[in-house]
C-alpha cells in the first residue's frame, strides 16, 4: 500500500512539475530532485516561509538542485501550490 501510494504521489510531482518547465530525475524512492531555477537555497528558505520543507542540495555540489519526499495527496498537492507561488508559475 505504501510503495502505491509513493509512485502515485511521484507520478503527480513529475506531472506538476513538468507542466511548470522543472528539470527533475525520476527517482525509484520516496524522493525527488528537481531543478529550481532560483537555486536550491533560496527555494528552500522561501518555501520554508510557507510552511513547506523541500531540502537544498548544496552539500552535494548541486546548488540549483532540491529534494521533496513525496507526501499523502494532500501533502503533494499544497508543496505544488506552494511552490507555483514562490516561483511565480
Amino acid at each position: 500500500k505504501s510503495q502505491n501510494l509513493v509512485k502515485k504521489g511521484r507520478n503527480y510531482l513529475y506531472k506538476e512539475f513538468g507542466k511548470m518547465g522543472l528539470e527533475y530525475l525520476e527517482s525509484a524512492a520516496n524522493f525527488v530532485l528537481f531543478k529550481s531555477p532560483i537555486g536550491a537555497t533560496p527555494l528552500f528558505k522561501e518555501l520554508l516561509k510557507e510552511g513547506v520543507i523541500v531540502r537544498a542540495m548544496d552539500e552535494y555540489e548541486l546548488p540549483d538542485w532540491a529534494r521533496v519526499t513525496v507526501g499523502l495527496d494532500a501533502e503533494n498537492k499544497i508543496f505544488i501550490e506552494k511552490l507555483k507561488k514562490v516561483l511565480g508559475k
